[in-house]
């Protein structure tokens, strides 16, 4: 099955979002002004993302998050190519080598796949072709598994400099809490995209569940929700109140086309029927 389209009628979120739903595998390749993205899934859950605008090499991520040093990570390169250039991959020989954890290189894989598809989120003219053939990626022995919350969650954070405020929030499986000291929400100066969601949190329902009831998108209630914590109106898990950000006006919630999208569930129910 092939299926193609264009970012103005079903935005890229929208899409993966979709086929987490069905539970799909497959190859995506997103074209647009700032190059090629292509986007491995497997049964709904993205494991491998590479972006010919944004490359991050693992190395460099490691580097940023202070669980190597120039001076090693220079080492392992220079192992890498004597035994054959690009053939090893590298976070296999860094654990050979014995200088990071396989839990150290999964948390830089999963930021830096989460960044490279959030990046490629924001863009909103160009194409994508989506086929089940021929999708295995380059292999690894570590292997990063993220829902599509996940990835929204991570890159955002990352993306919009935002990882103060996401600490604690990893899954839309979580549940908002009113801060301490919000009591009257009337004299509050909202978006009404933040009203939506503010007035959703009633200590039960969690993230998908708030999403779900406004008829929101998981993008357009991470935004909100990055919003509500910068002003220290709602809470997640546990800690000080973070201090609040500058909202980026770069961000902006496309709406898929209904055809578009009823077309493409229609094509994956059929095809679930069929198998």
């Amino acid at each position: 099955m092939a299926l193609q389209g264009t970012l103005a009628e079903l935005p890229l979120l929208d899409l993966l979002e979709i086929f987490s739903r069905y539970y799909r595998s497959g190859w995506l390749s997103v074209e647009s002004a700032k190059g090629r993205t292509e986007i491995y899934i497997d049964a709904g859950r993205i494991i491998y993302a590479e972006s010919e605008a944004d490359r991050k090499p693992l190395g460099k991520m490691l580097l940023g998050r202070g669980l190597l040093s120039q001076e090693r990570l220079d080492e392992a390169l220079h192992s890498q190519k004597s035994q054959g250039g690009g053939r090893r991959m590298l976070g296999e020989l860094l654990l050979e080598l014995g200088l990071v954890t396989e839990a150290d290189i999964e948390e830089a894989l999963a930021d830096q796949l989460a960044e490279t598809v959030y990046r490629t989120s924001l863009e909103s003219d160009g194409s994508f072709v989506y086929k089940v053939a021929g999708y295995e990626p380059p292999g690894s022995k570590v292997v990063v598994k993220l829902r599509i919350d996940e990835v929204v969650l991570r890159g955002m954070a990352r993306v919009e400099d935002m990882s103060h405020l996401g600490i604690g929030l990893l899954s839309f499986r979580q549940v908002p809490l009113l801060a301490d000291g919000v009591v009257n929400l009337k004299e509050l100066d909202l978006p009404p995209e933040e009203w939506k969601v503010l007035s959703l949190i009633d200590g039960r329902r969690n993230l998908d569940e708030i999403t779900l009831a406004g008829n929101l998108t998981r993008f357009s209630t991470a935004r909100a929700l990055f919003s509500l914590l910068g002003k220290r109106l709602v809470e997640i898990g546990i800690g000080a109140s973070p201090p609040p950000v500058q909202r980026t006006a770069a961000i902006q919630a496309a709406r898929p086309d209904p055809e578009t999208l009823e077309n493409l569930k229609r094509t994956l129910e059929g095809e679930e029927n069929a198998g």
